[in-house]
């Protein structure tokens, strides 16, 4: 008979077979569950039968592999290896006779070493598939009793690792694919059937199964090189959903936050973004955009429910806009990376919406005392989101300054304006109510809260003509200007009134000194700018 060992072709021509003999392998875990419930047959001759089953079939299963009828030999094999892991499971799991966590551990290795090896090393594709199936079919029939869970765990873990090995190796990814759905249907079931006492054996679990696959799934995708198969993608994000769900259902019913998990697979899918990119140099587009989106999905969704948990003192507006300023953080830099200008004006908007949403709750953030401290400027919660809004602000217009987003490089230098202007709003504000705020925290009669602001505000000019020098933009310079003159004013017509102190003649040098900074600031780009145009000029 001629070698088949394209499943597809297999399922294609035998798949009536195929049902016939998982009928017939059911029926006999059926018997053998009836015989064990009814007491048929002796415990040891039941296990002498179905352990001479498993052997002879995998005898014979080889005999026939050797004759060339590889068909009926692998269906053999395979079906004798599945009566092995049902006597295996049933020596494990029953109340009559419970083997320890130690030896099912040494004899399932062995077993899963022995048909692995045997399967991958003669190309015995279809007896390593039945082998899987019938492994893990064994436990919904022949079910581990209340308490045996970790029997039940190590039995399921080495076939699934073995499937997974074969995966890798092989590329028979019909094993990884039986393994993943059959082992979350076995979680669902056995959970429901044991009476757990914690969360902490049931979280193990699936959290462990999360690992090992997504691990597997990524390893298939590196294969790959440049072609991302999409089954691989899908089974990852599957897996993703998977742990999520059941994270909230275990961890739901013992009144347990579900963040935990929700982070955990947020970050490991932001974390295999940032490698499947830099691995591939920038090539592997379609994985790093599938687990940059569900890493932003699952990080958003962390956020919200985490302001649900702590909502005293505005700390919920707090959470929610730290971690949309961090998604959007990542979202603008891979725009960058990527030179897409799409995705970067998208982060762009949603910058602009996470500016006004903190706009309108940023009032509602109570302070947070720090060592004792009652209030600190700047080390504030609420101070710190406006921070981390002013840099992403700068950086978004520097950014448009040099074209590093835009496919052809091309500088857009009103754009960057205009987002900048944005960010100097934010720090004369923050400025502004970081410093109204010490008044309002402490006794600070010995101290001019006019005079302080104008200081304030001073520097706040000193910070645009700095920019101006950067971006060399002529808005900068007016806006400048006019923080300066207005500011000046402030000092003459308010600040200035009354009676003369020690006090005031401080501020005033302070301002002097920083208003003669502006000078020479300006004075340096006047000389440049007037040099550059004289050698223009020669140049013509």
């Amino acid at each position: 008979m001629k070698k088949i060992n394209n499943m597809k072709n297999f399922l294609q021509k035998y798949w009536i077979n195929a049902l016939g003999i998982g009928f017939l392998f059911t029926a006999l875990l059926y018997f053998l569950k009836l015989a064990v419930d009814n007491d048929w047959v002796p415990l040891e001759l039941r296990l002498s039968l179905s352990t001479l089953l498993g052997l002879s079939g995998l005898f014979f299963g080889f005999k026939f592999i050797k004759r060339e009828r590889s068909i009926l030999g692998q269906v053999l094999a395979g079906v004798g290896t599945a009566v092995l892991y049902a006597t295996i499971a049933f020596i494990s799991f029953s109340d009559e006779m419970q083997w320890s966590n130690g030896s099912l551990l040494i004899v399932m290795i062995a077993l899963g070493i022995t048909i692995s090896g045997a399967s991958i090393r003669h190309n015995q594709r279809i007896l390593f598939a039945l082998s899987v199936l019938g492994g893990l079919i064994t436990p919904f029939i022949i079910q581990a009793t209340q308490g045996m869970d970790i029997p039940l765990f190590i039995y399921v873990l080495v076939i699934n690792l073995g499937a997974i090995y074969a995966s890798i190796a092989k590329g028979w990814k019909e094993n990884i694919g039986m393994a993943f759905f059959m082992t979350i249907a076995l979680f669902a079931s056995y959970y429901f059937f044991f009476e757990s006492a914690g969360w902490v054996r049931p979280f193990f679990y699936i959290t462990v199964f999360f690992v090992i696959f997504l691990i597997a799934f990524v390893i298939n995708s590196l294969k790959n090189k440049d072609r991302h198969d999409p089954i691989d993608l899908l089974f990852a994000a599957f897996n993703g959903v998977n742990y999520i769900f059941w994270s909230q259902y275990v961890l739901g019913d013992f009144k347990l936050s579900y963040t935990i998990p929700f982070s955990i697979v947020g970050f490991f899918f932001l974390a295999l973004a940032i490698f499947f990119y830099t691995k591939s140099k920038g090539r592997a587009v379609v994985e790093f955009c599938t687990y940059l989106v569900l890493s932003l999905v699952t990080l958003g969704i962390v956020g919200n429910d985490l302001s649900l948990l702590y909502d005293e003192g505005g700390m919920n507006y707090v959470i929610v806009a730290a971690v949309w300023l961090l998604l959007i953080s990542v979202v603008f830099y891979v725009g960058k990376k990527m030179k897409d200008l799409q995705v970067f004006v998208f982060s762009l908007v949603a910058f602009l919406g996470l500016v006004i949403y903190w706009f309108f709750n940023a009032w509602a953030v109570d302070w947070i005392s720090i060592f004792g401290i009652k209030y600190i400027p700047f080390l504030n919660p609420g101070a710190l989101i406006w921070i981390g809004l002013i840099i992403l602000g700068f950086l978004f217009a520097i950014d448009f300054r040099s074209g590093a987003s835009d496919p052809h490089g091309k500088p857009k230098p009103n754009n960057a304006a205009l987002v900048a202007v944005i960010s100097h709003i934010l720090i004369g504000g923050l400025l502004t109510v970081q410093i109204m705020n010490l008044w309002s925290a402490y006794s600070m009669d010995g101290l001019n809260q006019n005079l302080t602001l104008s200081l304030c505000w001073f520097i706040y000019a000193l910070i645009i003509f700095l920019w101006n020098k950067y971006t060399e933009h002529k808005f900068f310079k007016i806006l400048g200007a006019t923080v300066l003159i207005v500011s000046t004013m402030k000092v003459v017509i308010w600040d200035l009134d009354g009676e003369s102190s020690m006090e005031k003649i401080i501020f005033l040098l302070i301002l002097g000194g920083i208003t003669l900074l502006i000078g020479k600031l300006q004075g340096k780009r006047t000389i440049n700018t007037h040099v550059s145009k004289e050698n223009e000029a020669l140049a013509d």
